[in-house]
């Protein structure tokens, strides 16, 4: 069983009619920018964008990539990616203790947090707003907790909590998370949506011991 201390989605990447097509090398000259260029556009995305504040964030490591996808090869499940190959860079960021990869295009006008795998793709950022919540709704230390086991969900406006059978929800579809959270033989069932900007406790469902 994973833990991870800092806490989407496949996308459903089948396009008919289209076919790959790799940029070739001229259209990907023109769309490089210096590299240093590169790694500060990630590191402010991963800073202000992704709640990674500490300030001893740098970069450790920046490869060029090919990705199979418009989205970089990370969609969530209600995205419709152009199939087709791009060009871009993999930007590894690190505190020293953990690291949080990102995928760009070319010219990083689009970035994208990688999934953490061990939790079936649950990005860094997404796990630690959900025990950012977890840690205020328990009063715990936040390094008292764990989460072991993130699945992926549709949602809809009530992030699927009802207190009663006939709840009134919006009818829309949000993709998410259920969490499960743990400290010791305690634990907790988190539904999110997919970045963690809304987290909700579900009360009304219990853990399996």
């Amino acid at each position: 069983m994973v833990k991870l201390r800092l806490t989407l989605l496949g996308l459903i990447p089948v396009i008919l009619g289209t076919v790959l097509i790799p940029q070739t090398q001229a259209q990907t000259q023109t769309q490089t920018i210096p590299l240093a260029a590169i790694e500060q556009r990630v590191l402010r995305y991963g800073i202000r964008e992704q709640g990674l504040s500490r300030p001893q964030i740098r970069v450790r490591s920046i490869s060029a990539e090919t990705w199979p996808d418009g989205c970089l090869g990370v969609a969530n499940p209600l995205e419709l990616c152009m199939a087709v190959l791009t060009e871009g860079w993999r930007v590894v960021l690190t505190d020293g203790e953990q690291d949080w990869g990102y995928r760009t295009d070319a010219r990083a006008r689009q970035i994208r947090p990688e999934p953490v795998a061990e939790l079936g793709g649950l990005s860094a950022a997404t796990a630690a707003r959900i025990l950012a919540t977890a840690q205020a709704d328990s009063g715990l230390p936040l390094a008292a907790l764990a989460i072991i086991t993130a699945e992926q969900r549709i949602w809809d406006g009530c992030l699927g909590i009802y207190p009663t059978p006939n709840t009134p929800c919006t009818k829309i579809v949000i993709a998410g998370w259920r969490v499960i959270v743990a400290h010791g033989d305690q634990s907790w069932i988190y539904h999110s949506d997919e970045t963690g900007s809304d987290v909700r406790l579900n009360p009304y469902e219990h853990p399996e011991p």
